[in-house]
Formats: C-alpha cells, sequence, structure tokens
C-alpha cells in the first residue's frame, strides 16, 4: 500500500505540463514560431534601414513601426516561453489537501477542505494513463481530469512500490519521463 498528503503547488503543476504526451513537440513549435518570428522582425529592421538610406522617410517610417510591434510581440514570445517556471513557482498552495491510497488496483482519493470532503475510487487499469517524471506522478483518471503525487507527497510506502502498481495495472499507458 502507498499513501501521500498532497496540498498542490505550481511544481506540482509544472510537472503536469511537462508529463502531457505532447509537451516535447510543443515546446519545439514554439521554438519554431520564434525564429520565424526573428526573422520576420530582422526583416522589418533590414528595410526600414534600406529605406532610411535610399531616403523614402514616408516607408522607412512604415517599416520602423511594423518593427516595433514585431519586435514587442517577439519579446512577449520568448518571455511566454522561457519564463513558464517563474509563472509555476507564483502559484500559492491549494487550500485543500488531497489524500491518497493505492492498493492493488484501487485508488481512494480523499479531499478534505473547508469547503468540500469528498472520497472518490478509481480502478487504475480503467484509468488513461499516468507517468513518472521523476519526482512527481502524473495519473489521468480520464483523459482531460489528472492528479498529482509528489515523491516527497508519500507518507507510507516508497516511489518504486506505486511505480510497480501503476506500470503492472496500466501497461503501456504508464510512461517515464525522467529525460526533462
Amino acid at each position: 500500500m502507498v499513501k501521500a498528503a498532497v496540498r498542490y503547488t505550481g511544481e506540482h503543476f509544472r510537472a503536469a505540463a511537462e508529463a502531457a504526451p505532447d509537451y516535447r513537440q510543443k515546446r519545439k513549435n514554439a521554438v519554431k514560431a520564434m525564429i520565424i518570428w526573428a526573422a520576420f522582425t530582422g526583416l522589418m529592421l533590414t528595410l526600414t534601414i534600406m529605406r532610411y538610406r535610399s531616403r523614402d522617410n514616408e516607408m522607412a517610417f512604415v517599416y520602423g513601426i511594423l518593427f516595433v510591434i514585431n519586435l514587442f510581440y517577439f519579446l512577449r514570445i520568448v518571455s511566454a516561453v522561457t519564463n513558464t517556471s517563474s509563472l509555476y513557482s507564483r502559484i500559492k498552495p491549494a487550500e485543500q489537501i488531497r489524500y491518497f491510497e493505492v492498493e492493488g488496483d484501487e485508488l481512494l482519493m480523499t479531499i478534505d477542505g473547508d469547503i468540500e470532503h469528498s472520497e472518490r475510487h478509481f480502478r487504475i487499469s480503467g484509468m488513461y494513463s499516468a507517468a513518472d517524471t521523476g519526482e512527481y506522478f502524473v495519473i489521468y483518471l480520464y483523459k482531460s481530469l489528472y492528479c498529482m503525487i509528489g515523491y516527497s507527497d508519500i507518507t507510507e510506502g516508497t516511489p518504486d512500490e506505486l511505480r510497480s502498481i501503476l506500470y503492472n495495472a496500466l501497461g503501456n499507458k504508464f510512461a517515464i519521463n525522467q529525460a526533462y
């Protein structure tokens, strides 16, 4: 049996984002978009300089404005792609504590907070998927509903035991994503 007590933090949500099946592809696409945007911004700067040197001040002004607008949005895109960890660090810890008990093919999730107290039972073999990020387990109860358990959140049992239970119940729907 594995037990855990979890108060979600930004680190839990960062781990869930990185465990998403399409995380690496989205990251690659964002980098490609940044490169294309940088090239377009460079083109606007080049056209601005060329028009200014040829004494076509009106077109130089237009290209200059386009350059400034593109530069502004390019910097916003770079900031959004590179500063995601700071966004997650600003998330305040959740008010509710979630308790998990995993044994055999069953996961019991108990939510205990000021406005909610509930217990839900899940059959692990019927879950959508799960992933081990190296520090967190991200368990997709359904395709769009997941829970996260950090290695440090485990109060009884070990991460190896939980990994074994998830692998035995889910088979190839369990992924180990430790290469981040």
